[in-house]
């Protein structure tokens, strides 16, 4: 009699532990379920980074109007109108503290942009969603183009390879010292060149028109920067003269690979790794 009470009572722990590992898999089920049916509606999650470098290289394949920006801990600190400049030396000024601010404003009222979150700071990017109250930003994969490491680089080559071989007209604004290697990288077909800093104060009104007039046909073009704070202003009116222009913050991503600059703490490749990188674009 004892030997079947505890037979009954194992039987009855293993029936619920069986329950519970149940419940469990439907529930692990229907949550990937509604990601995969908001990542396939285009819903706009905020705690969900559900746009990355997989649907940057969908887009350009099947030339589809989006764009990809940045906003990080910088433009926040220009917003807020922080004293001091952020790590390219560019100015924390009122003007552009006032211009990204609308330019983030700008870009949550639109369907197809998408702006790059990371996991620190996220206190910033909640910030960044009061900011634009009652719209909602589409949050995405802030490394989306950006590589570490070289394995890093070779899970998202496609997406500079799919930036080179697409036969849309491709605009870079960038400083001068990357435009011969983004020209033979990418196949980039304009250049619009600012100063490494402080652009936005000095010429922005000049760059600005010399993107516009470069522009052939909105629908086939892709207007790409290295260009810090100010591309996002620019990228801003771009959009606002021609709405179907695509648009791909690339940022910092390519600096030691184009100019040896290493701009960022994150740049630890190795020399080799740096030419593998170059001979995989270059061929």
């Amino acid at each position: 009699m004892k030997n079947y009470k505890v037979f009954s009572i194992v039987t009855v722990i293993l029936f619920l532990v069986l329950v519970l590992a149940i419940t469990f898999m439907i529930f692990i089920f229907q949550k990937r379920k509604k990601v995969f049916h908001l990542k396939q509606s285009g819903v706009s999650n905020s705690n969900m980074q559900k746009f990355d470098s997989q649907d940057i290289l969908q887009n350009i394949q099947n030339k589809k109007t989006f764009a990809f920006l940045k906003f990080g801990d910088g433009e926040y600190f220009a917003i807020i109108k922080k004293n001091g400049t952020n790590c390219d030396g560019t100015k924390y000024t009122i003007e552009l503290g006032q211009k990204l601010k609308e330019a983030l404003q700008f870009f949550s009222s639109l369907q197809d942009v998408y702006i790059g979150q990371w996991e620190s700071d996220k206190d910033i990017f909640k910030k960044f969603d009061k900011m634009v109250e009652p719209n909602k930003i589409q949050w995405a994969d802030f490394h989306s183009m950006i590589f570490k490491t070289i394995d890093q680089y070779f899970n998202k080559r496609f997406c500079y390879h799919a930036i080179k071989n697409t036969d849309q007209q491709k605009i870079y604004v960038c400083n001068k010292d990357m435009v011969e290697n983004l020209q033979k990288m990418l196949n980039i077909d304009d250049f619009v060149i600012v100063d490494p800093s402080n652009w936005f104060s000095k010429n922005y009104k000049e760059v600005l028109e010399s993107v516009l007039q470069k522009i052939k046909n909105p629908r086939e073009c892709i207007l790409l920067t290295s260009a810090g704070m100010g591309s996002k202003v620019l990228y801003m009116d771009v959009k606002k003269h021609f709405p179907s222009v695509s648009c791909i913050d690339i940022g910092s991503a390519l600096d030691l690979i184009c100019s040896d600059k290493r701009s960022r703490d994150y740049h630890s490749l190795t020399e080799k790794e740096i030419q593998m990188i170059r001979d995989d674009l270059l061929y």
